[in-house]
């Protein structure tokens, strides 16, 4: 469920691959949500 807390904690490479790892779907919507929250465009 925390997962995603892993992903911004640690280097993108890395905890891509781990939560790639456990589900692509969660991965790819959680990381592009993550991004837009915490990286203004």
């Amino acid at each position: 469920m925390n997962s995603y807390f892993w992903w911004y904690r640690i280097d993108d490479d890395l905890c891509i691959e781990y939560i790639f790892w456990e589900n692509e779907s969660y991965a790819v919507d959680m990381a592009s949500r993550l991004r837009n929250k915490y990286v203004p465009q």
